[in-house]
């Protein structure tokens, strides 16, 4: 095998399995919370207390970007003394953080590791 051929395969195969997750999130999508991004380990965990529950639709994708309107259930984020109800619209993109740690990732990486489809959003 040639130099520029392994050079090649080898960074195709160090390109991290993120790569096809936000061709998940399309206008129409709902999708729930099932991890949040901590950028002190670099890892992901859990949601946290009060977003769990909360189900949304991707309402608009740009390159690097999503606009999520919660459908149902309470939704808490860490950031706000209070819970915001179904109508709620918030855009979501990889955080500065998520960027500065894993630059190969693509655009969506971080947001698309953080939510799942559903069928349907719990009532």
């Amino acid at each position: 095998m040639s130099r520029s051929v392994l050079t090649t395969t080898l960074a195709f195969a160090a390109v991290p399995a993120v790569a096809d997750t936000p061709a998940r999130l399309q206008p129409g999508d709902l999708v729930m919370k099932v991890q949040s991004y901590d950028p002190d380990s670099d890892s992901f965990i859990a949601p946290r207390k009060g977003e769990a529950d909360a189900c949304f639709r991707v309402t608009e994708r740009a390159a690097d970007s999503v606009t999520l309107e919660l459908v149902s259930g309470p939704y808490h984020p860490w950031w706000s003394d209070e819970a915001f109800a179904p109508g709620f619209t918030d855009i979501w993109s990889n955080s500065e953080f998520y960027t500065a740690n894993r630059p190969q990732d693509p655009p969506l990486a971080m947001t698309a590791q953080m939510f799942r489809q559903v069928e349907a959003c719990p009532q």
